[in-house]
């Protein structure tokens, strides 16, 4: 994410996840943390999972365990990030499912369509080419074109799915 734009609307609100801590703090976290410091805007120093810009624009994160914790994010902008979404089981993705009832709501999920099930393989083979989501294949290695197009589909209004292609 180094070098990437870092850009939150002034009533947006960022959830991430990830299916373990260290995935969370160590993965998905250290890329935001490596963003802020060479975003063109200032902003406060991140927590460990964590950035409030004012009480109802902030990016927060949990380790996805218990759906509860996904459930009564409202805001105009709603973006849920999921770091290594094959292991974040389907109760998460129906709470995720559940906020999109209202406002501008999308979701990134990230990683390897290697578990055969669940909701992020779904998207790769069931659902591939609905409408609402697109998918984006990247051979490993690749992070710089995957983190522009990522930016460039999210502005367009998509939820996106990627994952690197072991073909």
């Amino acid at each position: 994410m180094g070098g990437t734009p870092v850009h939150l609307p002034p009533d947006g609100i960022v959830v991430t996840t990830a299916p373990k801590e260290d995935q969370l703090e160590l993965m998905l976290w250290k890329e935001i943390r490596a963003a802020v410091r060479v975003a063109r805007i200032r902003y406060p120093e991140p927590l460990t999972t964590g950035l409030k810009l004012a009480d109802e624009n902030y990016i927060v994160g949990f380790v996805a365990k218990d759906a509860e914790r996904f459930q009564g994010f409202h805001a105009p902008h709603l973006l849920f990030i999921i770091e290594e979404a094959p292991g974040v089981g389907g109760h998460i993705w129906e709470a995720i499912e559940g906020a999109r009832a209202g406002g501008d709501v999308r979701v990134l999920a990230l990683g390897n369509p290697t578990i055969a099930g669940g909701p992020f393989f779904d998207a790769f083979t069931q659902a591939r080419g609905s409408e609402r989501q697109r998918i984006l294949q990247m051979v490993p290695g690749d992070a710089a074109p995957l983190y522009q197009a990522i930016w460039q589909r999210m502005d367009q209004g998509e939820d996106l799915y990627a994952g690197a292609s072991t073909a």
